[in-house]
């Protein structure tokens, strides 16, 4: 039977076999109807756009589970960062700077003291990860793999935001170092 002015025509896909199915009304079609219908109509298939962004979520979930270049790798080197900063910051603070200028003294210790605070608030932030994927963690990849998942998706972001924080903190250190050797 041909299709009415007013019957609706829906069409979908599954597993390749394409499937029409017409729906017939005893209602008279209208232009104020068929507006009502139009928003409504769906499509079934996946797109190239939804191919592309799923093989990228497939290939961001596999490699944040390798063992070398993964997650864990990403957060144990974040660590190793973050002591080394901590250390570096806790140095700074006891040196003698008795013949430096006052203003110069308290410069340093501000900042270096909220370069600390700052790192250690990342630190706290990520510690959730460590009985995952911290360099003394015994858990498997099947224990582990929700962790590094979620590293990969939500703090390797956070990562790389610290990461341009604390460049810029300690480019004003360098400024304040320099200008007081001027």
């Amino acid at each position: 039977m041909p299709p009415c002015s007013g019957d609706l025509l829906v069409s979908f896909r599954i597993h390749h076999n394409h499937y029409n199915i017409r729906l017939a009304s005893t209602l008279p079609v209208t232009s104020a109807s068929r507006a009502l219908i139009l928003p409504f109509n769906m499509s079934f298939g996946f797109s190239p756009g939804d191919i592309v962004l799923f093989t990228q979520f497939a290939a961001k979930v596999v490699s944040s589970l390798a063992e070398q270049g993964g997650s864990k790798t990403q957060f144990q080197l974040a660590e190793r960062q973050c002591q080394a900063f901590l250390s570096v910051m806790t140095e700074v603070q006891s040196l003698d700077l008795s013949n430096v200028p006052v203003s110069f003294r308290n410069k340093i210790d501000e900042y270096s003291t909220s370069v600390q605070e700052f790192v250690k608030e990342f630190r706290d932030t990520i510690a959730h990860y460590e009985k995952s994927m911290g360099e003394s963690s015994r858990r498997g990849l099947f224990r582990s793999a929700p962790r590094k998942v979620q590293w990969a998706f939500m703090a390797a972001e956070d990562l790389a935001m610290f990461r341009q924080s604390l460049a810029a903190q300690l480019d004003l250190v360098k400024i304040v170092i320099q200008s007081s050797i001027l």
